[in-house]
């Protein structure tokens, strides 16, 4: 299970596939944290940015575009 945080609200997406739905559609030009755990119990958090066109990239770093799908494998 994934969980979009942004400014104090929660939103929680069981697969990766409704995650970037929900970030294509509802969080466009805004920046987020998504948080999910590891296959290994971890928890961790990506911190993206959704562009206009519903592209969802890296907020630091090299901005590369984000898989979430391969996120969860590792």
């Amino acid at each position: 299970m994934f969980t979009i945080r942004s400014f104090g609200q929660r939103r929680h997406c069981e697969t990766a596939a409704t995650l970037h739905g929900a970030l294509a559609s509802e969080y466009r030009g805004r920046s987020v944290a998504v948080q999910f755990r590891t296959p290994r119990g971890l928890k961790r958090s990506v911190f993206v940015d959704v562009t206009e066109d519903g592209l969802i990239v890296e907020s630091y770093g090299e901005r590369r575009a984000v898989d979430f799908e391969q996120c969860v494998a590792y």
